[in-house]
């Protein structure tokens, strides 16, 4: 499903044809998908702006730029309450097509009238091993959750409310929002309904994320996990090089900084909160 045209057109058209619209007016802004959106599939926001915006709410988002912070940021005038649910930090990306990231270094689409998808990575047992190693790409990105932490403390002026974690009530091991969970009597939704406010904390090791284009998942590493990361050790191990994999980042080290930047973001929130 990542990998349909249908789905990325629909996101590029998503402000113009859904938000614009109510851009002048609106004041409370829910925007959850099921999908991790962002980066693949890309959106932009920056062509909107919403002068009366007091409440936003983002589910399940890929962050990767400063250009998306700023973005929030842009709405600082206004702005009382901000909610961050599931929204990961993409940190490296890993694929082996040529010429596949725009200006913005997200994935462009080639080849899509044709047929009807975006471009798959080459595998490593299809290429000889110089060819493969050539189209390997591994760009990292340098934006961390301190970063965003610490340009909100600094700028949101007016924001009284900041949740940040993830709702207990996401359902991802399910297929479809109607599908029945194991064990379970009633049908539930992959995202929260109704249930936006019922953010907690989370584990760090899903703070941010790395996109593997060879299964099309992000995941927390390329490390060799079949359960978390989606390779196949057995593939890994007879396809792979080690030095390939040594390209690779380890996953950020600085949960210290994220965790104390969190701390005087909410600080200065408390602070805004007082009635005087």
């Amino acid at each position: 499903m990542i990998q349909s045209a249908e789905l990325h057109s629909f996101w590029q058209r998503f402000p113009s044809d859904f938000l614009q619209p109510a851009s002048g007016t609106l004041t409370k802004l829910f925007l959850y998908t099921d999908v991790r959106v962002g980066w693949f599939p890309k959106l932009d926001l920056r062509g909107i702006h919403f002068p009366c915006l007091r409440s936003l709410m983002l589910g399940n988002h890929i962050f990767f730029s400063q250009y998306q912070v700023k973005w929030i940021i842009s709405h600082s005038g206004t702005l009382e309450e901000l909610n961050l649910d599931h929204c990961s930090i993409l940190y490296q990306a890993g694929y082996a097509i040529e010429d596949w990231l725009d200006k913005d270094y997200c994935p462009r689409s080639q080849n899509i009238a044709e047929h009807n998808h975006w471009s798959y990575s080459q595998f490593s047992y299809n290429l000889e091993r110089q060819e493969f190693l050539s189209m390997l790409r591994v760009p990292a990105f340098s934006l961390r959750w301190y970063h965003v932490f610490t340009l909100f403390a600094v700028s949101m002026h007016r924001l009284r409310v900041f949740r940040w974690g993830k709702s207990k009530h996401w359902l991802m091991s399910t297929t479809s929002r109607w599908a029945e969970p194991e064990g379970g009597t009633e049908n539930r939704p992959i995202m929260p309904w109704e249930d936006e406010y019922d953010i907690k904390s989370w584990d760090a090791e899903d703070w941010y994320v790395v996109w593997n284009d060879w299964t099309h998942q992000y995941t927390a590493s390329f490390e060799p996990d079949p359960e978390n990361s989606g390779w196949d050790t057995a593939i890994l191990e007879k396809y792979w090089d080690i030095e390939w994999l040594a390209l690779f980042d380890k996953y950020p080290d600085c949960d210290t900084k994220d965790r104390e930047a969190l701390q005087e973001l909410q600080r200065k929130v408390e602070i805004n909160t007082i009635v005087f």
